[in-house]
């Protein structure tokens, strides 16, 4: 049995507010929230799949997310609700040792405790999330979406630390993705130009992408600004 910690000890959200848009240069990336999405999937109660709207929160790995810079037309999704609703009749609180198969989202809306539901999943079309996002998980609480959707899935046990380590890469990527949006370049182009060799004098001839791992702050300051 995997035990707590089960959220980071800093801050589960990088982001988040009652109202959307949260960071709206910031690509989708796994962990984040949105309301108001409709979705295609089963209930526990139900045979039939039917459409539900509500919020969500985005499975999908970064890979499985974009081919290239463009959305995939159909991404998977996990509904997000209230906590009670989420584990009627048994406390579901921190150290959030229960209910394995929810994905704690303390305070998310209104202050009160939500979850996302991984009996609940589906798909939606990516234009349903546009303009939607309240919330974008930290790398940790990132790291902790995946160790506990690990578990739910495969039973297998991800320490946090090995899981922040393993998605540090695409963690530096989506940051800067979301520079290159806000410094007015294209959102289409920035991909084409992650592969492209490194300008930087002491990484000449290396890709871009070469060096998520152990320098994204030169590939940062190579980020051209658009007037």
């Amino acid at each position: 049995m995997a035990s707590p910690p089960w959220l980071p000890t800093g801050d589960l959200d990088l982001e988040r507010s009652e109202t959307p848009e949260v960071r709206p240069h910031r690509p989708y990336v796994q962990g984040d929230v949105f309301i108001d999405v409709p979705i295609a999937t089963t209930p526990r109660d139900a045979v039939e799949p039917k459409i539900v709207k509500g919020a969500v929160i985005l499975l999908g790995h970064p890979c499985s997310i974009y081919r290239g810079s463009s959305p995939y037309h159909s991404q998977f999704v996990a509904s997000v609700r209230s906590a009670n609703d989420a584990a009627p009749g048994r406390p579901f609180s921190d150290p959030w040792d229960s209910h394995l198969y929810l994905f704690p989202l303390p305070g998310l809306r209104d202050g009160a405790d939500w979850a996302a539901d991984f009996t609940r999943v589906g798909t939606t079309h990516y234009k349903n999330l546009e303009n939607r996002r309240v919330a974008c998980l930290s790398h940790g609480g990132w790291a902790a979406l995946q160790r506990r959707w690990a578990w739910h899935t495969i039973r297998a046990d991800l320490p946090l630390a090995q899981r922040e380590s393993d998605i540090s890469g695409y963690w530096y990527e989506m940051h800067l993705w979301e520079t290159w949006n806000d410094r007015g370049n294209p959102p289409d182009g920035f991909q084409a130009w992650l592969d492209r060799p490194s300008e930087a004098d002491a990484f000449v001839g290396t890709t871009r992408r070469e060096l998520l791992d152990f320098a994204p702050g030169e590939i940062e300051d190579e980020i051209p600004r658009v007037d």
